[in-house]
């Protein structure tokens, strides 16, 4: 029963969130998509590349840019549903995730708390395999993994 009703509220939330009239904020041909949740600007970036090139890049582009910081299952499934949307073969995309190398715990890069996760299974990894950046899959319903940060993905800025 407890697990019936969970799974209908997360079934109501998920289609709140595809029915609620997000603005696209720009559609533009060089592979950089936008949408608002909830009052703040997501930017999506077709163009991969490593983490720390990700988050240079979110800073360039607009007023307190960072790779996004996650704190709710409502934004991970807005952002999913984004990321699909506009790039359906893409598995994986960057978001602000890291961990940290001084006592391996993960951060946001926008300094936010680490207030909620939703790890894939067998992630994160040990802090021995020197996979820190956190990415998440499109594949599986938008779970995160911890990879290498000089790999090179898509990547989704807020701002």
């Amino acid at each position: 029963m407890k697990a019936s009703l969970v799974f209908l509220i997360l079934l109501v939330v998920a289609e709140s969130i595809l029915s609620a009239p997000n603005k696209i904020a720009a559609l533009s041909e060089m592979g950089t998509y936008s949408m608002v949740f909830e009052g703040v600007t997501y930017t999506y970036y077709s163009s991969p590349l490593t983490f720390n090139a990700a988050e240079a890049s979110c800073k360039r582009t607009g007023y307190k840019g960072h790779l996004v910081s996650i704190h709710s299952h409502s934004l991970n499934l807005f952002l999913l549903h984004m990321v699909k949307h506009f790039s359906a073969n893409v598995q994986q995309v960057w978001i602000g995730g890291k961990r940290s190398r001084y006592n391996q715990n993960f951060y946001w890069t926008d300094g936010s708390r680490w207030n909620y996760w939703y790890w894939g299974s067998g992630s994160p990894s040990g802090p021995g395999y020197h996979q820190n950046c956190v990415v998440m899959s499109t594949t599986n319903p938008g779970y995160w993994h911890d990879i290498f940060c000089s790999y090179k993905r898509p990547y989704i800025c807020e701002h």
